[in-house]
């Protein structure tokens, strides 16, 4: 594997043992219809919700673990609001579509969400190994926070992954190499890294990566190693949380930074080249100064260009520059 060009203040990865009630996050195959589990694991979005700005990507092991899920938290239960009511109250909610159809549109309405500055940001709802997990991009606020809710074991009743097993276990007693439940693990955890890898996509990216069940605790062999050196594994809730929402403010913090940053660095290239083509049209300059006075030169500001002065100037330099470059290569 290549390492990932990021620093550390780029990149959260927690695993969080238990949720907000102390209750064991745990999507075993047996656990997973708990409802207290079900409720503990919506009060754990809820809080990421609330402490990740912009976008929330969440994915599940499998498309009946997500309606499962969410037909639970939309249900009172005797409560004046509901987990999903909640949610929707730090996020806007975006559910993966089943068709092909109607992805594009969803995933339309997510970038919209986002981009409206009247929301705190969008969650999107899907499944390892379904359309958001493969491909697509969610750099910058797209995705702020991954949050993986179980191990995405292939289904045992698939008659597929079952011939897969039985074919590997009979190779490996008669040549040797990967035994089938060796095989069963890798396709997990390659479709847990295909999902985190949806966020911290350039080198000024930053995103945090939160593994909601405590069975990830062993399997930090398993991820990509760019984010092993930052796996830490939370026992409490509470800690997990606090550290979250420091790197979320740092983050923010060096991001806003480095924006700036970047804006000055366009300004000053703008200014010096405006001042190159002046003192070739012979104007009067004087020192580089703020952008806002780009127009004004040593004489007091006497002397101005408009912005289509400006413009002229520029392209009547480059079209003397190439008058000049064509005349060499003839005398050449």
């Amino acid at each position: 594997e290549n390492p990932h060009v990021i620093s550390d203040w780029q990149i959260w990865v927690g695993v969080l043992k238990t949720g907000p009630d102390g209750t064991p996050l745990n999507s075993s195959h047996e656990n997973r219809s708990s409802s207290q589990y079900i409720n503990s694991l919506g009060n754990t979005i809820v809080n990421v919700s609330r402490t990740v700005p912009d976008g929330v990507l969440v994915f599940f092991p499998s498309y009946s673990a997500l309606n499962q899920c969410i037909n639970a938290w939309k249900s009172l239960d005797g409560k004046t609001s509901s987990v999903w009511d909640n949610i929707c109250r730090h996020k806007l909610p975006i559910v993966e579509p089943r068709g092909t159809d109607q992805f594009g549109m969803a995933i339309s309405d997510f970038y919209a969400k986002i981009e409206d500055e009247t929301n705190t940001g969008a969650i999107f709802f899907s499944v390892c190994r379904g359309k958001v997990s493969e491909g697509l991009d969610f750099a910058n606020k797209n995705g702020r926070a991954v949050i993986i809710t179980g191990i995405p074991y292939p289904s045992l009743t698939d008659a597929k992954v079952k011939l897969k097993r039985q074919y590997l276990d009979n190779e490996q007693r008669a040549t040797g190499g990967l035994k089938g439940h060796e095989w069963y693990k890798q396709c997990a955890s390659r479709a847990v890294n295909q999902a985190v890898g949806r966020v911290v996509r350039h080198s000024n990216d930053y995103g945090a990566i939160i593994l909601a069940d405590e069975r990830f605790a062993a399997m930090k062999n398993s991820l990509s190693s760019w984010l092993r050196p930052h796996f830490m594994i939370h026992d409490k809730f509470g800690n997990a949380l606090g550290g979250l929402v420091k790197f979320c403010k740092t983050a923010r913090e060096r991001d806003q930074a480095l924006a700036s940053s970047a804006t000055a660095s366009i300004n000053l290239t703008e200014e010096v080249q405006k001042a190159n083509l002046r003192r070739t049209a012979g104007i009067p300059t004087g020192p580089l100064r703020a952008p806002s006075l780009m127009n004004s030169f040593a004489d007091g500001g006497t002397s101005k260009l408009t912005g289509r002065e400006e413009g002229g100037l520029f392209r009547e330099h480059k079209q003397q520059q190439l008058v000049k470059a064509k005349q060499e290569q003839q005398q050449q």
